[in-house]
């Protein structure tokens, strides 16, 4: 059979799979030359058509006799197998697989995982303050004073000068170098997780005193403690590399000496084994 028709490449491709025997590229853009026979198609024998309904019988009934869930009913329960059975025959498995050079054999058991809301548990150490409100000067690339200072904090100027003579008179030198900051904890930090972390507060306090004695770190660096709160959160990170070329005294903070006089005496003494 012979016909002419206006094919795009698609319906060519399409004719070619449903079974055109062949066909002549275009004389023009517009047209195809199409050759087809008249049944492409074949209608099966009888017997073809017999043959392949005993087969779909065969898989409907072999697919009968086993049980298979299609996801909406529910499966027919399988036959219990006999735990001894069971065992002896995953034995003699291993046994073969153990016996294959390069197979690594395992015995999996089923895992259970449960879905739990996991918290984070604080971190806190037992006698340290929850709060650190800490000023400090380096002088001289040798003395790091480290003071308690209260919350609202406006003495400033006057403790920094108090500090400075006491510099001058321990490292028997005059003072032009030096450099003043301040480490507040929790400080802006709002997030409730963080605030139950001592380790955290450790860490930051850890950082904070690196920053200023990390370039000087070959060099002993005398380190002042001044105040009850700094002297138990520098206790937990004393041993840290960071410090150990480190020597450290404690005395009363500040604006303690500042405010009572009286105490310097003391603290004057204890700042003499720095230098023994």
């Amino acid at each position: 059979m012979k016909s002419v028709a206006h094919l795009s490449s698609e319906q060519a491709y399409c004719l070619d799979q449903m079974g055109v025997t062949r066909w002549q590229l275009p004389t023009t853009v517009q047209s195809y030359l199409i050759h087809r026979p008249d049944t492409p198609w074949q209608i099966p024998h009888a017997n073809t058509l017999a043959s392949q309904t005993n087969k779909r019988d065969e898989f409907l009934k072999d697919i009968a006799s086993h049980s298979v869930s299609d996801g909406f009913t529910p499966a027919q329960s399988k036959a219990k197998i006999d735990p001894e059975s069971q065992d002896k025959t995953v034995s003699v498995l291993k046994q073969e697989l153990e016996a294959e050079a390069g197979v690594i054999v395992e015995d999996l058991q089923p895992i259970e995982e449960l879905s739990v809301a996991i918290e984070p548990a604080p971190v806190i150490v037992e006698g340290l303050p929850q709060q650190l409100h800490c000023f400090n000067l380096f002088i001289e690339n040798k003395l790091l004073i480290l003071s308690d200072v209260p919350m609202a904090f406006h003495d400033q100027a006057d403790v920094e000068k108090l500090a400075i003579k006491m510099a001058q008179a321990l490292l028997k030198q005059p003072v032009n170098d030096w450099q003043s900051g301040f480490f507040n904890w929790p400080g802006q930090l709002r997030n409730p997780f963080f605030l139950d972390r001592s380790d955290w507060m450790l860490g930051a306090l850890e950082s904070h005193i690196a920053t200023r004695i990390g370039a000087v770190s070959e060099t002993e660096i005398y380190i002042v403690l001044a105040g009850q709160n700094i002297q138990k959160v520098f206790a937990e990170i004393a041993h840290h590399d960071v410090l150990k070329k480190t020597k450290q005294v404690n005395i009363v903070s500040l604006p303690e000496l500042y405010r009572i006089p009286e105490l310097k005496a003391e603290a004057w003494k204890s700042l003499q084994t720095l230098l023994v």
